[in-house]
């Protein structure tokens, strides 16, 4: 069955170590931790890697998040995954349901996400998929 979810999330996002000695390069490393409210209850914990000069208008990264919680009252987990890029400020992200990633109540979900951040308020849109109530 086709859903439409949407709230609000509160994002904190930590510097990790670089790992410029394993891998040679300046890519940034953060660990995420997030709280879903509104048609998501949920915490997420992930990771986020990027690279670029976003001061300057060019950046991009790749982040996977793993959200436990209650999707419209279905418990379980599921993980979205992103990939972002901004040249000369131009921003284009997109969020999609890792496949198989869904547990328990939210088992079998797929879709897609959309982030918004209006006066420093986080905001998601989600399109999905559930198959119906066993």
């Amino acid at each position: 069955m086709d859903f439409h979810a949407e709230g609000d999330f509160d994002v904190k996002n930590t510097p990790l170590a670089a790992d410029d000695v394993t891998t040679g390069t300046a890519i940034g490393r953060f660990a995420l931790d997030k709280q879903y409210h509104g048609d998501v209850e949920a915490s997420a914990k992930g990771l986020m890697l990027g690279f670029g000069n976003p001061a300057e208008g060019a950046a991009g990264y790749v982040a996977i998040e793993q959200v436990t919680g209650t999707l419209r009252g279905r418990s379980g987990s599921f993980a979205i995954q992103h990939f972002g890029t901004m040249d000369g400020g131009n921003f284009e992200l997109k969020l999609l349901v890792v496949p198989g990633s869904g547990t328990a109540g939210l088992a079998g979900i797929s879709g897609s996400v959309t982030f918004s951040n209006e006066s420093g308020k986080h905001g998601y849109s989600m399109d999905y998929t559930l198959p119906d109530e066993p």
